[in-house]
């Protein structure tokens, strides 16, 4: 039997991740919180994620894998959940035709801007995942930025359409839960290493334990979600989630 997600639609939250934190243990497995204004919306490495209120997708997903037909997930796994989502929104962008990359670890950028940033928090149970809460937000008609967003664009600044936004968010969440049921797939890092931001050719990159840049081109992102790198001598290195970042 196939399970749909309940979609619960607030007009104003500090953070849907947070709202659906709140609400656990009584939301059921699959159940997304959305919204059309967040007051502190958060990304990555503890920034702020800014959107214009009713403009923007903004959502969380709340998982628990092994139930509702997602296969049982490893907390050496984890990072599945991070190349399953970022592929399903890279999916979803790409069916309005537009084409886009998954920048690591986790963004979705069209050419060099980014349009979808996210957020995964897990809890673990022992050897397993025992939830997760998979924070999304892509933007959709916003056009103008405040100037301390770093290089974002947008559906509509892209293709010059307007998008509503309960719809999207619905075709997201479909992709997303479809995707989730193929957690397991033998394919999923495959897939995640192809559809890579700047995957072919040398780029800089700045090295956060002491500030030095280093130019080098990337190999894969591994089982681990470590990024795996080739420099010119090639030497191989592999970083972890902030100990690297891309120069842009």
């Amino acid at each position: 039997m196939e399970t749909t997600a309940e979609i619960i639609w607030l007009d104003t939250v500090d953070s849907t991740s947070d709202e659906l934190r709140r609400r656990i243990p009584l939301v059921d497995n699959l159940t997304v919180v959305a919204a059309y204004e967040q007051t502190a919306g958060r990304g990555q490495r503890g920034n702020k994620w800014l959107t214009r209120p009713g403009e923007n997708i903004t959502l969380s997903v709340y998982v628990r894998p092994g139930e509702g037909g997602i296969p049982p997930l490893k907390a050496s796994d984890a990072f599945r959940l991070t190349a399953c989502s970022a592929l399903s929104v890279a999916e979803y962008i790409s069916s309005k035709g537009v084409r886009c990359s998954v920048k690591w670890p986790n963004d979705i950028y069209s050419g060099d801007r980014k349009i979808c940033g996210m957020l995964i928090e897990s809890s673990v149970s022992g050897a397993y995942i025992k939830d997760s809460i998979l924070g999304i937000g892509v933007n959709l008609n916003q056009t103008a930025f405040p100037p301390e967003v770093f290089n974002p664009t947008s559906l509509k600044r892209i293709t010059g359409l307007d998008y509503d936004i309960r719809l999207e968010s619905a075709a997201l969440v479909a992709l997303l839960l479809k995707n989730l049921r193929a957690l397991d797939s033998p394919s999923l890092m495959e897939n995640f290493n192809s559809a890579l931001y700047r995957k072919e050719g040398f780029y800089s990159f700045s090295d956060r334990s002491d500030g030095s840049t280093l130019e080098a081109r990337i190999e894969k992102v591994d089982d681990n979600g470590r990024l795996c790198l080739v420099l010119r001598n090639g030497e191989t290195k592999s970083f972890s989630f902030k100990e690297i970042s891309f120069v842009i």
